[in-house]
């Protein structure tokens, strides 16, 4: 109790010392600028990431959007919904094992809207995804090639900021039973083609990192993603190449 009492009455006579108080303060600093770089460290280049983020582009006017919420609906109860989804502001979030598989584990899903005002969001959720699904509707693609192919440039670009390992990006090309004109191939080539095309038109104005390749190849796969395309049907249940990719990863 008297070395308590000792050591109490020191403290005042120690912070009068204008040396001793100058070592507490840079101390104090040090360990300030340590802790605000740990918290940015850990959210910027944490390689814990469980969230699959499935986006896609929204409906507009009389036609339906790409089918992103009937996928993550088919995924959790194994059934496509029987209305069709309203265009959302909210995403749809949710921690499961996707049914039809037998070795995925428990993930966290996210549907996205395809809102061009939620751009910021949308760049948080790329920022903490572990897989990217790109919807894609083949029933419009021919007609709306180049909404999609700006589409999927952005979610590209924001790939390209990310400071991690690669990670795996799935277009699925939804809606086949609609439309069997477009396979793998032909679908990775013409969106390739209008990427390529789409970003020599934005030039300079598009900014330093408006130039992601100059090839198809190196377009889909390069060190911050690789980018892998399967089809099948989320409204028709069909949805096998998406579990088996999510197997594969």
């Amino acid at each position: 109790m008297q070395l308590e009492s000792s050591l109490f009455y020191k403290v005042p006579s120690l912070l009068e010392n204008k040396f001793t108080l100058a070592i507490f303060s840079t101390c104090f600093c040090l360990f300030l600028l340590i802790f605000i770089w740990v918290l940015y460290v850990k959210r910027h280049y944490s390689p814990v990431r469980t969230k699959i983020l499935i986006v896609g582009r929204s409906g507009e006017d009389e036609y339906p959007g790409s089918g992103k919420s009937t996928l993550y609906h088919v995924l959790r109860t194994g059934k496509a919904p029987k209305f069709q989804s309203v265009t959302s502001m909210v995403p749809n979030e949710g921690t499961f094992i996707p049914r039809g598989s037998k070795t995925l584990k428990e993930s966290n899903f996210v549907d996205f809207p395809g809102n061009e005002r939620l751009k910021t969001e949308l760049e948080e959720q790329v920022l903490h995804a572990k897989v990217v699904i790109y919807v894609l509707d083949l029933s419009r693609f021919e007609t709306e090639l180049r909404k999609e192919a700006i589409s999927f440039y952005n979610i590209l670009k924001l790939l390209k900021k990310r400071n991690w390992k690669i990670i795996p990006v799935l277009i699925f090309c939804n809606k086949v039973d609609l439309c069997e004109n477009f396979d793998r191939d032909r679908v990775r080539r013409l969106l390739g083609e209008e990427i390529l095309k789409y970003q020599r038109e934005l030039g300079p104005s598009g900014g330093e990192d408006s130039i992601l390749a100059t090839n198809i190849d190196a377009l889909f796969s390069c060190s911050q993603y690789v980018v892998f395309f399967e089809s099948g049907s989320a409204a028709q249940g069909v949805i096998e190449p998406v579990i088996h990719f999510l197997e594969r990863i």
